[in-house]
């Protein structure tokens, strides 16, 4: 079984008004149409992968970056990450396996969420390793200089 991620939704139908001011009532349908894949699993000699999903899309320095969760046939999940100009070349963008940066490392790990911290001019990638956990960049372009995960917690008492 192979997942892939990401599909582009239609235009909703026209909306209709209802008697509050400044209230719309929602569509009774919503059509989508899809392009295909865009991203999809690239199993290599150490990643058996077999699906990505949960993607982090960030639009930085004139290129779409996309993190994401994958799935390998033993039931291992890591991330990876993949980067282009254009969406049309999403398809033919390679991924690259964050576990291939020594301070990401390998093990459980799942869910990205990216984002820009401006008062620090840092990036910020949340994930999960067993716990909630973040590493930083200054470059999100860049696989390989994302710092090994802190915990968000030191304990598992909330």
């Amino acid at each position: 079984m192979t997942t892939a991620l990401l599909a582009a939704p239609a235009e909703a139908g026209p909306v209709s008004h209802t008697a509050a001011a400044g209230t719309q009532a929602l569509p009774s349908s919503f059509p989508w149409s899809s392009s295909g894949r865009l991203i999809s699993p690239e199993p290599d000699a150490s990643h058996n992968v077999v699906s990505v999903k949960d993607p982090s899309v960030v639009y930085a320095n004139g290129r779409w970056h996309v993190f994401m969760t994958t799935a390998n046939t033993a039931r291992g999940w890591s991330m990876a990450y993949t980067s282009f100009s254009d969406w049309s070349r999403a398809s033919s963008a390679p991924l690259t396996y964050l576990d291939t940066n020594p301070n990401i490392g390998t093990g459980y790990r799942a869910a990205p969420q990216v984002f820009h911290f401006a008062p620090k001019n840092q990036w910020y990638l949340v994930h999960q390793t067993g716990r909630p956990s973040y590493s930083t960049s200054s470059d999100p372009g860049n696989p390989k200089s994302w710092s090994a995960p802190k915990d968000f917690q030191t304990n598992n008492r909330c």
